[in-house]
């Protein structure tokens, strides 16, 4: 007998809670949410971005990602009050080893500017920048020039130093957000336009040097009255290019910022300058009529060195090159400007254009003109050969990356990042390696979609549920044995929401009142959604291994077919006309002796038990109710090879009960009942067991073995409204109900084995290590605590959320339970984690005591020491008796690896140095060895 107390006391060790403290391992399942990560820049060896996550879990932040150790840290948060134009709202420009954008924490809300050295702490706030920030000023640019922030918000122009006192506002100007800055000669200068009282036009010419005070006209020019201003201007040795309007004609412009300084070039055919580049020592631009110019600052060297057939949309400078998107194909013009080729990127000729340039300038990012699927690849360019991405963002409209590039493609290393997007994590952080075409999401930052798991059901050794693992509901499977989640199906759209399941074999059916069922038996291959040939499902029953049998029901018939899983095959059994006027005729059925006996309509749409053996000919009325215009008929089950069900002509207060058997159309009277019995009754020790319901009578417990005599009334429950619908589980040879919201009963069949366990309000029964859980409510309304229940009387536990050796706090709402779920073993609980991903499956695998006598559980408890505090972050008490001596303490882990051995050691016992995770703690003394469990957090 002590070994068998040895080998209970260490099971016990390993699996139990220490002060009923539980650890939920999180399975997250459903990765789907956007980060949608903008503006990246390499700022110190890591990678910076603003990402949003909603706004329960953070909103819009500003985030770290360290290539190195592939982690990532939110640097600060801009979303609060939840509000939605509370954001990072520009790009991220670094200015004295520092990195400023733009962004508003306030409310009412401000633009502000802030600076950060790349740490949380060195995040702060600069200066506000004016009284109103909505999210249409998203997406500002700064510029750096002259070594000087320059800024646009709204019409307002704004310069600053990086600091309060030297941040100013220059005035309101009509510039456009992508107007150029220019540094010429120590000024600053860009272009605004006005209209006088006669809407004439003008572009007027600016210098500032950062304050109102400072900035002045250096030249007017004309302007027609077009819907778009001179907003271009080049910087190029030592002089800012630009193109403006004199005598109604348009010229190329170059100046030094002064009236002296500002010379007129050369007549060019453009209102702009558009596509400005710096090619070796000219300026390149487009004009109209496609036209190609280059100019080196004189009148001789300003000309057109190609005309393109087709419209230009876009120029790109790479490799000495100069690449020219059009709206029919894409042309390179070479270094020496003269020579002009179609570019190819394929066999095929497929027409790309050039979605953006890589940071470091070493790659071509390339997508189809004509997208016909966001699948579509989009290919990388190093001058020689093309590569296919899988995941970039696409593009279906025109977006301009010249000047405003919060998507850009970020050389970091041998790699490429980039936001992409991938249908299970939506848009995350991407990574590629060109020479091996490697592409993977780094880290997914956002998964707020939650998984949402319910409909679960054990096979053999797998459990099965449905859970939103992307934008739809899927079947997902977890073996016991390995622990392993597979998700095994991949439905692109869910029709329904499937409220019952039931196993046939080794397939996990789930359905509803619907025109479709889903199924599978492990794998995607045998994972489908079923559509019915007519109606809407009224009934779904195990026939055997192989075959399902499916009632429905359309507009005036009722049908009965039956499904053979293996060939996905539908057989037309019976159809009958249905009483429109009767509703409460789907239930249960009952297989006897390979016949299935199922609640129909016969030909005078009488209500009628049937059965059938899987063909026509077998498929006919097994018990008929002549005198009866029967309005209710509920099969319950099968005890004993008869089958139970329940009847009403609708006559107050008279819900019958009665047996039938396979060789008898009539049946027999077990019992008068006053109530509607409830839907989900259960075999217990050969017989049925099941509630009455109703809002006239008590709740009572009945069963019955199918006889007169042995149809029995138990036990009155009481009164209460709030009847559940499935109220019974088996647990350690006992039955557990739960008739009520606020009340949960075990019984062992007879009256005085028939006993409330408690009247806490809970949520649900599980059994696990043959003890019921139940999940009881707060005041708050909230399911928050794990509740096990035995002869002793109600036990709590409060537990912590784990992912990756990290603890979630109550703060994140990882207490908060929702659905409950127990295979025998284990407790799968939904935690709603309000801060972290919404309603999230957690998994209760260690600390669920095996079910022990009480002279064992007294036994055991000697063999226990008191640990305290736990669970513990640095340090844990060892609680002794004053006789007793420590002689040594070893912890453990829970593959029994020594982690920590100490000799004659204090009560006091540091545990700083531990990882996160579930400990052993051995502690030998004069009397013996005692162990205990430990948390670290």
């Amino acid at each position: 007998m002590k070994k068998l107390y040895s080998l209970i006391i260490l099971f016990s060790f390993f699996l139990a809670s220490s002060q009923n403290n539980l650890i939920a391992n999180l399975n997250e399942l459903n990765y789907k949410g956007n980060i949608n990560p903008l503006n990246l820049i390499k700022y110190k060896n890591k990678i910076y971005f603003s990402g949003f996550r909603g706004d329960k879990n953070g909103g819009n932040e500003l985030w770290s990602y360290d290539p190195e150790d592939n982690s990532a840290e939110i640097i600060k948060n801009f979303q609060i009050f939840q509000e939605s134009g509370s954001r990072i709202k520009s790009n991220f420009v670094l200015y004295n080893d520092q990195m400023y954008f733009i962004a508003t924490n306030t409310f009412p809300l401000v633009n502000q500017l802030w600076v950060t050295d790349g740490t949380s702490a060195g995040t702060k706030f600069v200066s506000n920048l004016n009284a109103s920030s909505t999210i249409y000023d998203n997406l500002l640019k700064i510029v750096v020039t002259g070594n000087k922030l320059f800024f646009r918000i709204q019409s307002t122009l704004w310069s600053s130093d990086g600091t309060e006192d030297g941040t100013h506002r220059i005035g309101d100007f009509n510039t456009y957000s992508d107007s150029s800055f220019t540094e010429t000669d120590g000024k600053i200068l860009f272009m605004s336009y006005d209209y006088d009282a006669n809407y004439n036009g003008k572009d007027n010419l600016y210098k500032t040097d950062g304050t109102a005070e400072g900035t002045s006209v250096v030249r007017s020019f004309e302007r027609d009255n077009t819907s778009y201003g001179n907003n271009k201007m080049i910087a190029y040795q030592g002089k800012t290019y630009f193109v403006g309007a004199e005598n109604g004609k348009k010229y190329l412009w170059k100046t030094d910022g002064s009236i002296d300084g500002t010379e007129k070039i050369k007549e060019v055919e453009t209102r702009i300058l558009s596509n400005a580049k710096i090619f070796g020592n000219k300026i390149i631009f487009n004009g109209e009529n496609n036209k190609v110019w280059s100019s080196d600052g004189t009148i001789e060297n300003t000309k057109v060195i190609t005309q393109i057939q087709d419209n230009i949309t876009g120029m790109h400078l790479y490799k000495n090159e100069i690449y020219v998107d059009t709206d029919k194909n894409m042309v390179k013009i070479g270094s020496d400007l003269q020579t002009v080729s179609q570019v190819s990127f394929d066999a095929e000729n497929t027409f790309y254009k050039i979605l953006n340039v890589s940071t470091e300038g070493n790659y071509l990012i390339l997508q189809k003109e004509q997208l016909m699927y966001y699948k579509d690849p989009i290919l990388a360019f190093d001058g020689q050969v093309t590569k296919e991405m899988k995941y970039p963002v696409h593009f279906f409209s025109e977006i301009n990356f010249n000047d405003n590039n919060a998507y850009p493609f970020l050389e970091f290393g041998t790699k490429i990042f980039y936001n992409g997007y991938f249908d299970d994590q939506g848009n995350e952080l991407f990574s590629y390696e060109f020479s091996n075409q490697e592409e993977e999401l780094t880290v997914d930052l956002n998964y707020e979609t939650d998984s949402a798991p319910f409909n679960y059901l054990t096979i053999g050794k797998d459990d099965y549920f449905m859970a939103r693992t992307n934008s739809y509901y899927q079947i997902v499977k977890r073996n016991q044995d390995t622990k392993i989640t597979t998700i095994v199906s991949d439905f692109q759209d869910n029709n329904f929401f499937p409220d019952k399941k039931l196993a046939v074999g080794n397939h996990y059916i789930t359905y509803s009142t619907s025109f479709w069922f889903y199924k599978s038996s492990g794998t995607k291959e045998s994972s489908a959604v079923i559509k019915i040939p007519t109606g809407t499902i009224m009934g779904l029953y195990k026939f055997n291994d192989q075959n399902i049998a499916i009632t429905t029901r359309n507009e005036y018939n009722v049908q009965l077919y039956k499904y053979d899983l293996a060939s996905n095959h539908f057989t037309l059994l019976a159809e009958k006309p249905r009483n429109t006027s009767i509703y409460n005729y789907d239930g249960n059925a009952a297989l006897i002796n390979n016949e299935l006996y199922f609640t129909f309509f016969d030909d005078s749409s009488h209500l009628s038990i049937w059965k059938t053996d899987g063909t026509v000919a077998g498929t006919k009325k097994a018990i008929d109710f002549p005198f009866f215009n029967l309005q209710y008929l509920r099969i319950l089950g099968e005890v004993n090879s008869k089958v139970i069900f329940n009847i009403s002509d609708g006559s107050y207060n008279q819900y019958n009960l009665y047996a039938g058997t396979e060789n008898n159309t009539a049946a027999t009277l077990l019992r008068q009942l006053t109530t509607p019995l409830n839907d989900n009754p259960i075999i217990y020790k050969d017989r049925l067991y099941f509630l009455t319901m109703g809002s006239s009578a008590a709740t009572s417990l009945y069963a019955t073995d199918g006889s007169t005599s042995g149809t029995v009334f138990i036990k009155s429950i009481g009164y209460d409204l709030s009847q559940q619908t499935d109220p019974f589980r088996k647990c350690n040879n006992l039955l557990y109900f739960k008739p009520f919201y606020n009340s949960i009963w075990k019984t062992d069949g007879t009256a005085l084995g028939t006993r409330s366990l408690t009247s806490i309000s809970s949520y649900g029964l599980a059994c696990a290590n043959d003890y019921i859980y139940t999940v009881r409510e707060t005041s708050d309304g909230i399911p928050k605590t794990l509740v096990r229940l035995n002869s002793a009387g109600v036990s709590s536990f409060s537990f912590q959320v784990n992912k990756d050796n990290m603890f979630y706090s109550k703060g994140d709402g990882a207490a908060h339970l929702s659905e409950l779920y127990g295979n025998g073993k284990e407790l799968y609980v939904s935690n709603i984690m309000e801060h972290y991903s919404g309603l999230e499956q957690s998994i209760i695998s260690e600390g669920l005591e095996p079910w022990l006598s009480v002279n064992d559980e007294n036994h055991i408890n000697k063999e226990r020491i008191l640990v305290y505090p736990n669970p513990s972050s640095d340090f844990i008490n060892i609680k002794l008796d004053s006789t007793e001596k420590l002689i040594k303490v070893e912890i453990l882990d829970l593959s029994g690896k020594l982690i920590l051995h100490l000799e004659k050691p204090d009560t006091k016992i540091k545990v700083n140095s531990l990882s996160v995770g579930n400990y052993m703690i051995k502690v030998t003394t004069e009397s013996g060895v005692k162990s205990s469990k430990f948390i670290k957090y």
